[in-house]
């Protein structure tokens, strides 16, 4: 490691040092020290503390900014919303003049009821951390330092802060969390992540190191520059000018079917998630959800000013962007970071009904192979399809398959408004609907959100908003005409799959099929990623050679020997060992949060529901599609972590199956053919989208009870039998 330097620290108190501290920026950090042992640990530990001028600084106080929101502010809060008229709303014509009415109504009542308060906290502080256990750390750390860890004193402190530590994340969960989750589910996970310790559900952290390597550590820099990088994708495309040809379609009259009920804004307003972050409008959730019959006339007036003008106020056209760690550690602003937007609540409750309506019209013309936002479709479905297909040509050696995975750079990012816009033209919506999204497009604004910094707005040319309910359905629009005249392509959302079957190795099919692609791209201003296209090639003919590179844009494109297609691990030998050593790697990192939450005297049964949505949820993903492919020794590695589990939360002293009856599961594998089956027994109807996979219904069946409804597929290898479907018809 060339340019780095060794930092020299030889005084410690436990006599040798056995870590080595490397860093090749010395003038950042101060000379190594030995502070205590961590918990119950014999071992001292060494700390290289960041200089005084270093960014990286990880303990310090903090002021974060809250509203007062009392039972009697709450009460005088309600008292005057009730009382308040909205007859004026009623009798203003204009989507505009309704909208800021509302909004001021509501944010001049939130800030009257609700005033800002400053609280001081240390940055590094647990939500069970008091005074007296700091006080305990300080006496601890003193004893430590001064006289030694063989000292009767560091000794006393010592087991005092780790026994008080138990004892306070104990109380924290039985008195602040443990009642919530029957009350409020939402924030009884929030409370038990933190007793696990989980930070990665906040982006700061890596990015202030990115603020540090980028912007001399200004966090205000890094979101003016994460910004301006993300607007600038599409600076070369054409805008969709405010007066466009769209904007002047003349609307008449908005058919009955189109009219949106106060009631179903009720129901809506309703079931929001008060979790859910407020948008750019500074309108909170809660209100929205607790006043829903008080609100729901006023904000359904509004909804139907929208539709009607096919106009959007300009703060519902606005977003902030939340930047998303993709990789860590975060190399640059460019390839690092995915944007997720955050729009206000009630434009994103509006946009259900376009949607509704767009699919209601569209829903015929929709690629069958596109498994992204499809009622009725999900990764399960494209994966079980895909696969079958993948079994059953190469049942056998005679043909092979070459899956080509496509990549596309910014997808959601690099959409042209006036292309897309011209695509629905073709697509028969109604004038009223067209003349609404293309207002839903235009003259959108976006700022950059990192904790409570926000960059300047700037205005977007192009994309598609990520984090909206349009979003992904206007994406699927824009690449449904994207198909080839040689391959099957297998779409979910921007994720694109072209599948060749073929016997002559020097067959062009796939070259055919990605130069099409290619040309599809550029004609529709999207930017294809040679070098993230991978192409897996199955083949399991011992003489087949010759199979020739495929181009795109100059670039050759890499054959791996497996790849992840929609979260799981497809091999080139059909094998699922690379994929089952992914999840379980995965799993048994995640064990460590049963430890923790172990260690906050969590009750048994909440620990079994961590299990099942934290780990048992990543060892069942589209197992529809993976299952019944299984060695019996991949079970194996699959139940291992369900049999650690149960240790954890139990004890070693009782048997696994009595833990399972305790706990009321089932094995893994029991689960996963349960699973399958029922999935299966989805296909067998009429409306499934996977029903054509299904063999002909035998046409005599003198003999319900022994005779099945479908003959089982033919298969020449044993490997066939790993496709969901001939899996299914054996059972």
């Amino acid at each position: 490691m060339s340019g780095l330097k060794q930092v020299v620290h030889i005084p410690t108190r436990c006599g040798n040092t056995l870590d080595k501290l490397y860093t090749n920026m010395t003038a950042l950090y101060s000379s190594p020290a030995t502070a205590p042992p961590l918990g119950t640990s014999d071992h001292d530990s060494v700390v290289c503390r960041p200089s005084v001028s270093s960014s990286f600084n990880t303990g310090r106080t903090v002021h974060a900014y809250s509203r007062i929101m009392g039972a009697n502010e709450r009460a005088m809060f309600s008292l005057e919303l009730r009382q308040t008229k909205w007859e004026r709303l009623y009798n203003t014509g204009e989507c505009a003049l309704q909208y800021d009415l509302f909004q001021n109504t509501i944010i001049g009542l939130v800030n009257k009821h609700f005033p800002w308060k400053t609280v001081r906290r240390h940055s590094n502080d647990k939500p069970w951390v008091n005074d007296t256990y700091r006080y305990m750390i300080r006496r601890r750390q003193r004893a430590f330092m001064t006289k030694g860890k063989d000292d009767p004193e560091y000794k006393l402190y010592r087991n005092k802060v780790n026994r008080m530590g138990k004892k306070l994340r104990q109380n924290f969960y039985t008195n602040q969390v443990a009642e919530l989750k029957s009350t409020k589910p939402g924030q009884w996970w929030q409370n038990v992540r933190k007793l696990m310790g989980d930070t990665k559900s906040s982006p700061k952290g890596p990015l202030e190191h990115l603020a540090a390597k980028e912007c001399d550590g200004s966090l205000e820099a890094l979101a003016d520059k994460i910004n301006s990088f993300f607007t600038s994708l599409c600076n070369n495309m054409q805008q969709l000018e405010t007066e466009n040809e769209y904007s002047k379609i003349q609307v008449p009259q908005i058919p009955d079917a189109y009219i949106i009920p106060i009631s179903n804004v009720e129901s809506q307003l309703a079931r929001l998630k008060t979790t859910k972050a407020q948008g750019p409008d500074g309108i909170p959730t809660w209100i929205l959800k607790d006043f829903a019959p008080i609100l729901a006339a006023p904000v359904a007036a509004i909804y139907n000013s929208s539709i009607r003008e096919g106009y959007l106020p300009q703060i519902w056209r606005s977003s902030f962007v939340s930047p998303l760690p993709k990789c860590s550690p975060i190399t640059s602003v460019e390839k690092g970071i995915r944007p997720i937007s955050l729009t206000p609540i009630l434009c994103k409750e509006l946009e259900s009904y376009p949607v509704k309506w767009l699919m209601d019209i569209v829903k015929s013309r929709i690629d069958p192979r596109q498994y992204g936002t499809v009622k009725g479709s999900s990764t399960v479905h494209a994966l079980v399809e895909l696969m079958h297909q993948l079994f059953t040509c190469t049942d056998g050696a005679k043909y092979f398959a070459r899956i080509l995975l496509v990549d596309y750079t910014k997808a959601f990012d690099l959409i042209d408004h006036k292309i897309f816009m011209n695509k629905l033209k073709h697509l028969q919506i109604p004038d009223f609907l067209l003349k609404w999204l293309a207002a839903f497009l235009t003259d959108r604004t976006q700022q950059v959100k990192i904790g409570s910094i926000l960059s300047d707005p700037l205005p977007l040319k192009g994309g598609f908003p990520q984090g909206t309910k349009l979003g992904p359905v206007l994406f699927i629009l824009q690449i449904n005409d994207l198909c080839t005249s040689v391959c099957d392509i297998y779409k979910y959302v921007d994720d694109s799959s072209s599948v060749e079957i073929g016997q002559d190795p020097k067959s062009a099919d796939t070259q055919v099929a990605a130069d099409e692609i290619s040309m599809w791209s550029d004609k529709n201003a999207m930017q294809l990623n040679a070098i993230k296209t991978k192409e897996v090639l199955v083949d399991f003919s011992k003489t087949r050679t010759g199979f020739k590179d495929i181009i795109i844009n100059g670039e050759v494109i890499q054959r791996v020997p497996h790849a992840l297609i929609l979260g799981v691990t497809i091999s080139e030998n059909l094998k699922w060992n690379e994929h089952i050593e992914n999840i379980t790697t995965k799993a048994a990192q995640r064990l460590f949060m049963l430890y923790q939450l172990k260690k906050a005297g969590l009750p048994w049964r909440d620990m079994v529901s961590v299990y099942i949505s934290k780990i048992r949820s990543l060892l069942e993903y589209a197992c529809e599609a993976w299952h019944p492919g299984l060695n019996t020794y991949l079970h194996k590695d699959i139940e291992s972590i369900q049999v650690r589990a149960m240790r954890i939360i139990f004890s070693r002293d009782i048997t696994y199956p009595d833990a399972l009856h305790t706990a009321n599961l089932l094995t893994l594998k029991e689960r996963r053919d349960a699973l399958c089956i029922k999935f299966g027994k989805k296909m067998e109807h009429l409306d499934h989208k996977l029903h054509h996979l299904l063999p002909v219904k035998r046409q005599y069946i003198y003999n319900l009870r022994q005779q099945p409804i479908y003959e089982s597929n033919k298969t020449k290898t044993t490997r066939a039998n790993g496709s969901l479907v001939n899996w299914y018809l054996k059972q």
